[in-house]
């Protein structure tokens, strides 16, 4: 029961809405508003610092789901999900990367660099 409580645990609650939001579309004409959802709750758990929600923002941004394609984020978001332990995302930089000129990745690796974790408001 402890574990709920972690930091851990919390840090992953807005990961998992997220997902939930994202595998919850009912209908063609609500797939854009569940993305927008989805990725409000992946980006909050992606700011904090969770491998796993970057790397799935790695992944909307190659491919253009729910965001406009961004090589630069997407290897930006690869980056940081695999400084921060995720060894899949070392294989999807790389990969990316080589969609990418040198100046791009350059740019991209000076984005992760300059990255910082977001606390959430204790506000609300």
């Amino acid at each position: 029961m402890g574990e709920v409580s972690s930091p851990n645990y919390q840090k992953q609650a807005p990961f998992r809405e997220g997902i939930r939001k994202w595998g919850s579309k009912l209908s063609l004409e609500e797939v854009f508003l569940d993305y927008n959802k989805a990725l409000f709750w992946i980006r909050l758990a992606a700011d904090q610092g969770l491998h796993d929600a970057q790397h799935f923002l790695g992944l909307t941004y190659e491919h253009g789901k729910g965001v406009s394609q961004d090589f630069l984020q997407a290897h930006m978001w690869y980056t940081l999900a695999s400084v921060n332990g995720l060894e899949i995302a070392d294989k999807d930089r790389d990969a990316i990367a080589k969609q990418m000129t040198p100046a791009q990745i350059a740019e991209a690796q000076q984005l992760a660099q300059e990255w910082k974790p977001k606390t959430p408001s204790a506000s609300g």
